[in-house]
């Protein structure tokens, strides 16, 4: 059965069938909205160990014997020039398993530019399965139209592009008026 076909009741049901889909698509959209999110915290909350690596392992091993065979210099010099033990200076070794991620300011940083981003993609998603609600919905119901004057009608709304023209900045310009100094 084409769309031509299609009973006024068909296209009733088709038309409620499309919306409930709508309604769906849209929930799934904000449940991975949801889970993108809780993906991100998990990265961010990352921490590698120096044992969880061979590489990092073996590298950690060298910095241990260069950092102590340093130390052992360091305290001699110390005990050579007379510094008391509790004021010599000292060499260690640090491993720091989450780099900038240990910084909360960063972690705050990057979570607000997740969210954002998250948000614009669910948005984006919501407004694409809109659209193609909107366009299946069309097609089930104008196959129903039958005179030109109600498809002319279809054909003259105007687009989002035609409702809101590209800014630019002379334009802009031109409202604000001349800078401040």
């Amino acid at each position: 059965m084409s769309a031509d076909e299609m009973t006024a009741g068909d296209r009733r049901m088709l038309i409620g069938i499309v919306k409930q889909r709508e309604r769906v698509a849209k929930a799934a959209a904000a449940e991975r909205s949801a889970h993108l999110l809780a993906d991100f915290e998990r990265q961010l909350d990352q921490e590698f160990s120096f044992n969880d690596n061979t590489v990092w392992k073996e590298a950690t091993a060298i910095a241990e014997a260069a950092v102590a065979e340093a130390a052992a210099k360091i305290k001699a010099e110390c005990q050579r020039l007379g510094i008391p033990p509790e004021f010599a200076p000292y060499m260690n070794l640090s491993w720091y398993s989450r780099g900038e991620n240990a910084s909360k300011e960063r972690r705050a940083e990057l979570r607000n530019v997740a969210a954002r981003t998250i948000a614009a993609a669910e948005k984006t998603a919501k407004l694409a399965i809109e659209k193609q609600s909107v366009e299946t919905q069309e097609k089930i119901m104008s196959s129903g139209i039958s005179s030109a004057a109600a498809r002319l009608f279809l054909e003259s709304m105007p687009t989002v592009e035609s409702l809101m023209p590209q800014i630019t900045v002379p334009a802009m310009k031109a409202i604000a008026g001349p800078a401040r100094t």
